[in-house]
């Protein structure tokens, strides 16, 4: 079989996924700056290491700002009810109860983290190679996967579908006001789009018997690279967990002496 995935990729797409997987799993679930922190900067250098362009990660990070902050806003402006207790500080004249500042900034910290680890990741994984790879270890799955890959292809399909009836629609004077009615045609193409695919994967018998032309499983390197990476975690996580009691608190004494001297 010839390798079907190293030959424009570093690494293998699983690689790219458990890096993301364990930056983001501290985020969600709270931990503090000890042991999100190192996960999240090692996965970024590992995404431009993988070929990351600067351009994307700052078009992705100001993506990620705007949306985040746009959320801190709201959070601050319309509360929870049950967010509403407390003491209340005062920002630029506007009175607001300090947990539901603390509980907006928490969500906006994540919520940008989150975003950037996310949408950065999508342009080095390599979908589709991932799907085909988790299709050769569930042969049962194959119908699925390929289905999934056809409705990724189709989205570049559908882009291009789109700029050309635009241009259509300019030639014929159509007002912008009126361009909704070409998601029509667009819509026409998407349905023709999905038989001719489904009739290609049935005149190809994809089923669970599927032989691959290319090898999309992990090489020797990647596989340690895969274990080290666990065990580097694992380690992490224990030493975090030992030493976690004394971080938090030194945490939330800098966050407390933060707080006095702007109030």
């Amino acid at each position: 079989m010839i390798d079907g995935i190293y030959n424009h990729f570093k690494f293998h797409p699983i690689i790219h996924l458990l890096i993301t997987l364990l930056a983001i799993i501290p985020i969600l679930v709270g931990f503090n700056e000890c042991m999100w922190v190192p996960w999240f900067i090692f996965a970024l250098l590992e995404f431009f290491y993988a070929g990351l362009k600067a351009r994307i990660f700052i078009n992705v990070f100001l993506l990620s700002l705007t949306l985040s902050a746009s959320v801190l806003i709201l959070s601050i402006l319309y509360p929870a009810p049950n967010f509403m207790i407390g003491e209340k500080i005062s920002i630029f004249g506007y009175e607001i109860h300090k947990y539901v500042l603390d509980m907006a900034i928490i969500n906006f910290k994540r919520l940008f983290l989150l975003s950037i680890i996310s949408i950065n990741s999508s342009f080095v994984i390599g979908l589709d190679r991932l799907i085909l790879y988790l299709s050769t270890k569930k042969s049962e799955y194959v119908p699925f996967c390929y289905s999934i890959l056809v409705a990724i292809n189709a989205i570049t399909l559908l882009k291009e579908e789109k700029e050309r009836i635009d241009i259509v629609a300019r030639f014929r004077g159509v007002p912008r006001r009126k361009r909704l009615i070409t998601l029509f045609p667009l819509l026409v193409f998407a349905v023709k789009h999905s038989q001719r695919a489904a009739m290609a994967m049935l005149a190809r018998g994809i089923n669970k018997n599927k032989v691959y032309y290319f090898d999309y499983s992990l090489n020797a390197a990647d596989k340690k690279i895969f274990f080290a990476v666990i065990i580097s975690y694992v380690v992490h996580l224990l030493y975090y967990l030992c030493i976690g009691y004394r971080a938090d608190s030194f945490l939330n004494e800098m966050s407390f002496s933060i707080w006095k001297l702007v109030a």
